[in-house]
This record gives structure tokens, C-alpha cells and sequence, in this order.
């Protein structure tokens, strides 16, 4: 943090789900925050329902009286990849003087001061880091999360704790903006070729992702189908459905719509845990999430093990979204029936004997909806 100056943050590309979460941040830090974005929508809504300043036109004069109004050293401009160099608003503050940032730098330095969480992956880590975000959470170890979608039950693409003592970040690959985190520890969920207008072919793709594994400096948990791209790395661990090491998880059925299945993870073997939504994929999401979770000290009841245990449905809602001109990121659909960005209330429902109940995936665009959210805190450990 030592590294941003200044105490008014400009947005250009604010509505964007990465930079929706950075404009919170800085706001909840006590700092002045404005931007602009090309469209209203619900995220622009709770920004300025927040009270963050956003004009959706790039004339100047729209810009707050009190960022006109200021030194040009008090500033600071964050802007998209999509933002063009012809924008009148980046003209402005380019002839003004102010430091100019991508998202990803600034992301980067926020998260610098404490340990870091970064969950990578051509698809999964949204879904991964909200899961990962919700166990510290609700397991009592504070962190700051900074997702790639809305989570449902928070209603929020940032949780921000004052006591905060690590980071979870969601490590986006779309112009190697991963590649300015320097995560404690990392979850890398898939690497199928994507983005190959930035990267032009799946093996300099590969070589990011070797690039990023190279910043983390403690242990990779990858998924077992990747593994091969990190033999030559110390320090990591694989997970899958059926991985005959730890962690992993067996024993599992289908009830009612819902997985039920054993975790093998970190030393202790969590019978009958339940998760909220249908899919396979989601039950390894859940390994990755719930193994990290309990490196970072919650106990086995919060994934479980006994008591009134945490589980949330459809952690975040997605969009196709444009921002600043064009696409900020890829996000998928929300599902019918979630609310949008509706926070839901939470409700204290005691666990069935002998079952646990993880926090549900988010709903990927083929998933058939399940039920409702419901947040539970932890139990004693």
C-alpha cells in the first residue's frame, strides 16, 4: 500500500467487476472515489448508493469539483485494458500529470501488504474463491477477498475486514494480469487454452501460468490434471475426485439434487459433507477451497465436522458486462431465482446428525438451479 499515493482514486472503467471491488476498497479506506463508466447497471447503482461519484458521459467537466479541484499528485487514475488511448477523460489526466494505473498493478500493490490467497484457473475461480472467501469468513480468520462475481449472500464483489490478517484474491489471466500478485499460496483450478487473442497460442498461455506459479512463494495446490505443467516446481500438491493422495474426496453420492461425500484433507477425514448444487466439477472446487481453507486455520467443524456449519447457495451473480468501452471481463449468467445482487438474510438452521454442508458452487450457465441460500456461522470447533 506504501506505494499508492494520493487520496482520490479516479475510476475509468468503474462498473467493471474487478474495479467495482478496487473502488470499495478505497472508499471503505476513508479515500475520495469517482470514475466513469459507460453504462448504468446494478453494480454502478450500489456504487453510488455508496456514495462513490459516477458520471456516465467522458466529458470533463463531469468530472467531482474536488478531483478537478486538486493537485494532480493527489490522484490517482485506474483504468481498464478496454479503456482506448483516445478516451477524453485519460487525455485529460495524462496532460494533468496524474499517475496512470491498470487494474492489475493496483490490485498488486493492495495486496502486497499481507499474505496473499491467489486462485487461478481458466474457469472455476470464481466459484474457488468465493467458496475459499465464505469458510475464512464464516471459520472467524478475517481476511479481504477480492472476487470476480457477486457473492449472493455477502452481496458484494469485496469482503473487506478491518482485522483482515490475509488476502484472497481471484488471479484473472486476461492480459497476464496475474502476473502482478505475489501470492503466499495458490490454487490453480484449470488451464484449458483461453484468451488466445492475447496470447496467440496455448503454449505461451501455459508459460504465463508457469510464470505466475514462479511469483507464488509457498506451496501450488493444482488440479491433478495439470500437475504435469509443475513437475519441475517444488512445494506442490494435486487435488481431484480421484486422486488416491490427499486431499481428495470419496464415498460420494447424489441425494435430493446434492453431492454428499467424505474429504480427506490437511490430516482429517470430514464424513458426510453435503454440498448446495449439483456437478461433479463443484465437488472439486470444494476440495480445492476447503483444503486451502484449512491450511489457513479454520477448523474442521467449519467444513463439517460437527455443530451449525456454513453453507451458501449461488455465492455470486454474473454478467456479460461491458465497461469503459468494452469488455472488462468474462463472466457467466446469473441463475434464475438468485436476486441478482439481492443480499439475502441469513438464517440459523441446524446441521442433520452426522452431515456437514459446504458452501454450494456458484451456478455455471448449464447448472440446474437448487435451493435457496442459506448462511450459517460456524459451531464450535
Amino acid at each position: 500500500m506504501s506505494t499508492l499515493s494520493g487520496n482520490r482514486f479516479f475510476f475509468i472503467g468503474i462498473g467493471g467487476i474487478g474495479m467495482s471491488g478496487l473502488a470499495r476498497y478505497f472508499r471503505r479506506r476513508g479515500a475520495l472515489v469517482a470514475g466513469y463508466d459507460k453504462t448504468p447497471s446494478e453494480l454502478t447503482n450500489q456504487l453510488q448508493s455508496e456514495g462513490i461519484e459516477v458520471q456516465f458521459n467522458e466529458r470533463v467537466e463531469l468530472i467531482p469539483q474536488a478531483f478537478r479541484d486538486a493537485d494532480a499528485s493527489e490522484v490517482m487514475v485506474v483504468r481498464t485494458p478496454a479503456v482506448p488511448v483516445t478516451s477524453p477523460l485519460l487525455k485529460y489526466w495524462e496532460e494533468r500529470g496524474a499517475r496512470i494505473l491498470k487494474r492489475a498493478e493496483v490490485l498488486g500493490m493492495v495486496t502486497r501488504d499481507k499474505p496473499t490467497i491467489a486462485v487461478a484457473g481458466t474457469h472455476g475461480k470464481t466459484t474457488v474463491s468465493t467458496m475459499l472467501a465464505h469458510l475464512l469468513t464464516a471459520g472467524k480468520v478475517p481476511c479481504n477477498a477480492f472476487l470476480g462475481g457477486i457473492s449472493a449472500n455477502y452481496g458484494t464483489n469485496v469482503l473487506l475486514n478491518d482485522d483482515a490478517n490475509l488476502n484472497v484474491v481471484e488471479a484473472d489471466e486476461y492480459d497476464r494480469s496475474f502476473l502482478q500478485l505475489c501470492p503466499a499460496q495458490s490454487i490453480i483450478t484449470a488451464m484449458d487454452p483461453d484468451h488466445l487473442d492475447i496470447y496467440g497460442t496455448p503454449q505461451a498461455m501455459f508459460e504465463a501460468y508457469t510464470a505466475f506459479a514462479v511469483q507464488c512463494d509457498g506451496p501450488l495446490l493444482v488440479h491433478e490434471r495439470i500437475a504435469k505443467h509443475f513437475a519441475h516446481r517444488t512445494q506442490v500438491g494435486s487435488y481431484s475426485i480421484g486422486s488416491q493422495g490427499e486431499p481428495r474426496a470419496e464415498n460420494i453420492s447424489v441425494s435430493d439434487g446434492r453431492y454428499h461425500f467424505d474429504l480427506i484433507a490437511e490430516g482429517h477425514v470430514l464424513r458426510g459433507l453435503t454440498l448446495g448444487m449439483p456437478g461433479r466439477h463443484n465437488v472439486e472446487n470444494a476440495i480445492a477451497a476447503s483444503t486451502m481453507a484449512l491450511r489457513m486455520g479454520i477448523t474442521p467443524s467449519c467444513c463439517g465436522k460437527a455443530g451449525i456449519v456454513p453453507w451458501c447457495r449461488s455465492p455470486f451473480r454474473d454478467a456479460h458486462q461491458q465497461s469503459a468501452g468494452g469488455a472488462d471481463r468474462r463472466l457467466r449468467p446469473s441463475p434464475q431465482g438468485t436476486g441478482g445482487l439481492h443480499r439475502q438474510r441469513a438464517r440459523i438452521v441446524p446441521r442433520p446428525q452426522g452431515a456437514g454442508h459446504l458452501p454450494a458452487a456458484p451456478v455455471q450457465p448449464h447448472a440446474r438451479p437448487g435451493p435457496g441460500l442459506r448462511q450459517e456461522p460456524c459451531g464450535a470447533g
